[in-house]
């Protein structure tokens, strides 16, 4: 990881001094791991911004590598409970489930009309 992306060398000089508001209006200036290794985050903040799949945070390759296990590493306050249960995985996990329900209604009418459509070829012979 290199110290020059835009202002990672602010926050390994101020270590613990900035605001988790702060840290999400400037997400763009910072490497995530800079970020990891040297602020004092929360369990929303980490998942939200550091652990999703996708990640549209991450800087480089790198960034996209960061897991549970590198969380719970730097930050000692934070258990994997806490990243299981904080705000922002409930509704991750909502969310999933109206998407799996909308694509199971999809998939449903698809082989419904597929079902009927067979059943129809069947009933002409």
């Amino acid at each position: 990881m290199t110290d020059d992306y835009k202002r990672d060398g602010e926050l390994y000089k101020n270590k613990n001094s900035y605001s988790i508001d702060y840290l999400k209006d400037n997400i763009n200036e910072f490497t995530l791991w800079a970020i990891l290794h040297t602020q004092t985050l929360t369990p929303d903040f980490c998942v939200e911004y550091l652990l999703v799949p996708n990640n549209k945070y991450a800087k480089d390759e790198e960034d996209e590598e960061i897991y549970i296990n590198n969380v719970l590493y730097w930050q000692h306050h934070i258990t994997k409970e806490d990243l299981l249960n904080c705000e922002f995985m409930k509704k991750y996990k909502e969310n999933n489930k109206e998407n799996n329900k909308e694509n199971n209604k999809e998939n449903n009418k698809e082989n419904n009309k597929e079902n009927n459509k067979e059943n129809n070829k069947e009933n002409i012979y």
